[in-house]
């Protein structure tokens, strides 16, 4: 219905209409079976991404929970607490015995899962790319990443070298520390 304004890839005339209803996207492409594929594509790549956000919170989930049950303790005993970037951030009083408690001497923060742990503002500020990147490994690893990180430490202990400093989940969480700060 109406006068044929352009071609699709096998070389069938349609009007605008017809693109429209076909495509499902507008008028603006030539191809329309090009078109498609991009519209379809583009709907199956965002479900795609967003079950992938959704897993990366799920899979750590168990550590998350506790983590947010401390980061609860912290703020009823008179620390604070933000949501940034997916991410719980808390501090305070109760924190700082928290990490005193820590088996590794000196912690400042810590992370769990999506919930980062620091004795005060300026200890969360120092260490934010550091912990991030523990969120990203829990994302990674899930469950399994305090077995996995623990595993790890015993064996650079075993060897002679530093159960903490020599771990790789520290190193690439000190690697990606040193790459904020040239940025």
């Amino acid at each position: 219905t109406g006068e044929p304004v352009g071609k699709n890839a096998g070389g069938d005339r349609f009007n605008g209409a017809q693109r429209e209803s076909v495509t499902g996207c507008g008028k603006g492409a030539r191809l329309y079976h090009r078109k498609i594929a991009r519209c379809d594509g583009g709907v199956r790549w965002r479900k795609v991404t967003a079950m992938r956000r959704l897993w990366h919170y799920l899979w750590p989930m168990p550590i998350t929970v506790i983590g947010i049950v401390l980061a609860l303790t912290i703020r009823l005993s008179g620390g604070k607490w933000s949501f940034r970037k997916g991410v719980l951030e808390t501090c305070g009083p109760a924190a700082r015995l928290l990490l005193r408690l820590h088996p590794v001497r000196g912690v400042i923060a810590m992370a769990m899962g999506h919930v980062v742990i620091a004795r005060d503002d300026i200890c969360l500020a120092q260490t934010n790319a550091h912990e991030r990147e523990h969120v990203r490994q829990f994302e990674r690893w899930g469950l399994l990443f305090p077995l996995i990180y623990s595993a790890e430490s015993i064996y650079r202990w075993l060897r002679g070298e530093s159960p903490y400093s020599d771990n790789r989940f520290e190193r690439a969480a000190d690697q990606a520390a040193l790459r904020e700060q040239k940025n």
